[in-house]
């Protein structure tokens, strides 16, 4: 959760509306799924219906096998799990950083810029093909994920324990360097403690995020190309 995450300045507001805010920011984070979440439904609407019926569900959906359409859905989930992924790693980064307003804005912004830019690629690139459409979404979102862990990778330890850990800790760490001065947007400097390292790949998440996503795609290539010849050999009849 969101507000398990956040390790906040002293700040005017009350407890009261952070808890709201906390509570808006984590609808807005859940919200990152929602397009793929869709793309689900209708897949699995369009398997369950009648050939000629699945244009009702999804466009496109009628010159695609059963098995296509549920590698379509694999892809929609996919990508929904890599949007949180980087939904929430984005949250905990703003959360380190600014005011809980502060972040409740920018990841209200993230999904006001995702959601348009799924359906430009879903009807438009991809338009009546939702196999290729959704796996640019989901191979768009892992490489974004990707990127959101490197540019994470510097905040470790502290930012991911509870306060009360928080307070122990910082009792036993007093070096400068893992005490970053903080702007609280009044001008003022507020002490926070985070364990500070220089960016780095993490390959070993990076091969587990990557992995199973070739794997599909491998799949899903092997699939379209079966798809293709048997189109053409329909055509020669």
């Amino acid at each position: 959760m969101v507000d398990s995450l956040a390790t906040r300045q002293k700040q005017d507001t009350t407890p009261e509306t952070d808890f709201l805010i906390l509570l808006l920011l984590q609808i807005v984070q859940t919200l990152s799924i929602l397009p793929a979440l869709i793309g689900v439904v209708l897949c699995v609407g369009a398997i369950w219906s009648k050939e000629e019926n699945r244009e009702d569900w999804l466009t496109g959906s009628s010159n695609l096998s059963r098995a296509e359409l549920l590698l379509t859905s694999t892809w929609a989930i996919l990508s929904g799990y890599h949007s949180y992924c980087l939904a929430r790693g984005l949250n905990i980064r703003w959360l380190t950083f600014y005011s809980l307003t502060s972040t409740f804005l920018r990841s209200l912004g993230i999904q006001a810029f995702a959601f348009p830019l799924t359906h430009f690629s879903l009807t438009v690139i991809c338009h009546a093909k939702p196999l290729l459409g959704w796996q640019l979404c989901g191979l768009t979102a892992l490489f974004s994920d990707c990127i959101k862990s490197w540019v994470v990778s510097n905040l470790k330890g502290l930012l991911l324990r509870g306060p009360k850990t928080r307070k122990r800790e910082l009792l036993k760490q007093r070096k400068e360097k893992d005490v970053l001065m903080l702007g609280n947007g009044n001008g003022e400097s507020k002490r926070m403690v985070i364990q500070v390292h220089k960016r780095e790949w993490q390959w070993e998440l990076v091969l587990r995020k990557c992995a199973p996503t070739g794997l599909l795609l491998l799949v899903s290539n092997m699939v379209l190309l079966y798809a293709l010849e048997e189109t053409r050999r329909k055509g020669e009849k």
